[in-house]
């Protein structure tokens, strides 16, 4: 696999401009190339993680929960990492999961996996490309709304409209409509639906 990279350098250099980390993962999740980002994300050159399983290079915290290493703790079972690359190598169709990774370093990310079956000289491959959406803020908890007015409390005591609130703990983004209910109540004499 990593000759392709060496032979193709156009390929190497897209690959590592692509700013998500990016493994190519073997049949046993064995890092058999992995792109910059991955790498930097890792603090290691290539060399150092090559062949090992996707855990032990990115430092799982559970890596080292079974003595046969990545992929045989109890947790292992349900890791989104090595369960999206195992579907991928032995199917034909891109899987996609979203998940958590605890680190050794103490660090718990949120992540999207995103892996694709590849064939190449007769074996079966995943790429696989993880992305941190941990910045992507997620409502959580239990979050005290008014009954009446629907304006939600905030962590500083403030009671602040629904759309704001969740403008500002996510992602989200707010365009208005009107609902064929209301539409009815409204405009029920003016507009026949």
């Amino acid at each position: 696999m990593k000759q392709l990279f060496i032979k193709e350098s156009f390929m190497k250099v897209l690959f590592d401009a692509i700013p998500a980390w990016i493994f190519v993962l073997d049949s046993e999740w064995r890092v058999n190339a992995a792109n910059q980002a991955a790498r930097e994300f890792m603090d290691s050159s290539e060399e150092n993680f090559l062949l090992h399983r996707c855990g032990s290079a990115i430092g799982c915290i559970h890596q080292n929960d079974d003595p046969r290493g990545c992929g045989f703790s109890l947790y292992c079972r349900d890791c989104v990492i090595r369960n999206t690359a195992i579907e991928a190598i032995h199917g034909t169709s891109v899987k996609r999961s979203k998940g958590k990774l605890a680190l050794i370093s103490g660090e718990e990310l949120n992540i999207l996996v995103s892996s694709s079956p590849v064939v190449y000289e007769g074996q079966n491959y995943s790429v696989t490309v993880i992305e941190d959406i941990s910045l992507i803020a997620e409502l959580q908890g239990l979050i005290q709304i008014c009954c009446s007015c629907n304006k939600i409390l905030d962590d500083n005591g403030y009671w602040n409209r629904l759309e704001r609130y969740i403008e500002e703990h996510s992602e989200a983004e707010f365009s208005h409509g009107i609902c064929p209910d209301c539409i009815k109540k409204l405009y029920g004499d003016i507009i026949k639906t």
